[in-house]
């Protein structure tokens, strides 16, 4: 955050700390994802399922206040929309990043903003995955090798291990993401994470029922 009145006096503000402390989710993955941006959005006032505390409450809150987005297609009637906050990026950005590679860096979270769900092409959805970026790098042969492939994600964060329901599907591992949790299938060959552990992730991307998904094809430690 030596007599028994001391004692007793710092003894009491200890469980409303506690208490405090544990009522703060921790801090959001990181994500970075690549695709292609297909559409055009302005909108405002966006909610999103995240809720991630503090003082990383209130800038997520202002970012999306007003936005520019777009939409990477992650299947015929999936996509992800990212969020271009316009106290952070220019209208014209948004239009830079259609029909061309990008890597964007941001907040995951979901939405059920039906005019996002209509723009990405989620016939039916009742939520669908959403990334505030707070980077933007355009790919070019010389910088391609250092992002992941189209529709394809690194999510650096803590493992955790327990079951995590999306639509009909369940997993075992997933990625603290605030208070959510972004869920993870393993590579096939290997060891499991240690659960609480950073860890960094790489896969291809899909949408469960509304949640990002990551089919890792990696999973290692970060350097500390």
């Amino acid at each position: 955050m030596n007599t028994l009145i001391p004692w007793l006096a710092l003894a009491l503000p200890i469980p409303a700390m506690a208490a405090d402390e544990k009522a703060t989710p921790p801090a959001p993955a990181q994500v970075i994802l690549t695709g292609k941006g297909t559409s055009f959005i302005q909108q405002s006032s966006v909610r999103v399922e995240l809720k991630v505390g503090g003082d990383a409450q209130k800038k997520l809150d202002q970012a999306l206040k007003q936005v520019t987005a777009t939409t990477f297609k992650l299947g015929q009637k999936s996509g992800i929309v990212i969020v271009l906050p316009a106290n952070t990026f220019k209208a014209d950005d948004a239009l830079k990043v259609i029909g061309v590679p990008v890597a964007v860096e941001g907040v995951l979270s979901s939405t059920d903003d039906a005019l996002l769900i209509a723009a990405a092409g989620a016939v039916g959805a009742k939520r669908i995955p959403l990334l505030v970026a707070d980077k933007v790098v355009w790919l070019d042969t010389a910088n391609r090798n250092r992002f992941p492939p189209e529709n394809h994600a690194m999510i650096k964060g803590t493992a955790s291990s327990g079951k995590v329901q999306a639509g009909d599907e369940t997993f075992e591992w997933a990625i603290q993401n605030a208070d959510g949790r972004i869920p993870l299938t393993l590579p096939a060959r290997g060891m499991p994470p240690e659960a609480g552990a950073e860890v960094r992730a790489s896969g291809k991307v899909r949408v469960v029922a509304g949640q990002l998904v990551l089919d890792a094809t990696k999973v290692e430690p970060t350097k500390k």
